[in-house]
């Protein structure tokens, strides 16, 4: 029986830690050019869904082990049957501990804008479980090659396995709406008189913004910020006609500059910093878009589609 919930546990840590990486890394490409290299390797379209399932898999699978592990310690030990190195295999083991702990913490302070942990701290750790991955998995069939597959798999476990792992992918995947609700900030819309008078002119210098509620949510991945990052915070008013929001960042350039041409000894170019890849980082003035969307759904009201190749629907 130890075995069989050791195969189990083994098995969906393996799957979620897969596609957590996976699209973990497509998730970074947009900040990060060097993984593009990968890019027809890199799972494409709706992937921010699938990264917030591998990880509420993973957080079932952390959350399940002090089971097995106490469960373990009372009764035979139920692992492969192999002699092995141990002090290595225990060192490698405690670190993939540790690593897979870090990355749950760390992704949920990213889900949740924790500001107490480094922004980068998730990615660097997720390259730590990809270092833990070759040590452990290489270094085992290495070792013990095909016979430790035999050893891991029972062929009469193999459907009460499947059985299992199927009603677990189940549950995981009815708790996404929950976890992703959670993840939702909610706006209170103030009311205000329908003769009241408003300019458009970006300066909140009507009486009713003072008394407006506040919300504030951090936004990633952006340039000429801090570390990509800055701070938007949001009032919004209507009158029962139409709807007002007023919005403020921080940001310590201007950015009034739109690829400025430059004379020189072989005529007029054009500064740069991106532009004929499409993705100028310096020389843009700075573009601030809202989607308004009538669904709440994860990752943009599920509109962001990542790769070349998945045209949102």
């Amino acid at each position: 029986m130890q075995r069989f919930i050791f195969v189990f546990l083994h098995t969906l840590v393996t799957i979620s830690v897969l596609i957590s990486l996976l699209t973990g890394l497509r998730i970074a490409s947009l900040t990060r050019e060097t993984w593009l290299f990968f890019d027809g390797l890199l799972p494409q379209g709706l992937v921010h869904f699938w990264h917030l399932f591998s990880s509420i898999l993973l957080i079932l699978c952390i959350l399940a082990y002090p089971f097995y592990f106490f469960k373990k310690r009372r009764g035979k030990t139920g692992s492969v049957n192999v002699k092995q190195p141990l002090s290595y295999h225990r060192s490698i083991k405690n670190l993939g501990y540790t690593l897979l702990i870090l990355a749950c913490v760390s992704g949920l302070a990213k889900a949740f804008d924790a500001t107490w942990l480094p922004l980068s701290l998730h990615y660097w750790v997720a390259m730590g479980v990809i270092g833990y991955l070759v040590l452990h998995s290489y270094v085992y069939f290495l070792q013990f090659g095909k016979k430790l597959l035999s050893q891991l798999w029972i062929a009469k476990q193999t459907f009460p396995l499947l059985m299992l792992l199927g009603f677990t992918v189940s549950v995981t995947w009815l708790l996404i709406p929950k976890v992703g609700n959670s993840l939702h900030q909610a706006i209170e819309v103030s009311t205000i008189p329908a003769d009241v008078p408003i300019t458009i002119d970006g300066i909140a210098n009507e009486s009713f913004w003072k008394t407006a509620p506040t919300l504030t949510v951090m936004t990633h991945s952006g340039v000429n910020f801090d570390d990509g990052s800055t701070p938007v915070t949001i009032q919004a008013v209507h009158n029962k006609e139409e709807s007002y929001f007023y919005f403020t960042w921080v940001d310590e350039t201007q950015s009034l500059s739109h690829l400025p041409l430059v004379k020189t000894s072989n005529g007029w170019k054009v500064t740069e910093n991106g532009f004929y890849q499409f993705d100028e980082k310096q020389h843009y003035e700075d573009k601030f878009a809202v989607m308004l969307s009538n669904s709440c759904q994860f990752a943009a009201d599920n509109v962001v589609h990542l790769g070349l190749f998945s045209p949102a629907k």
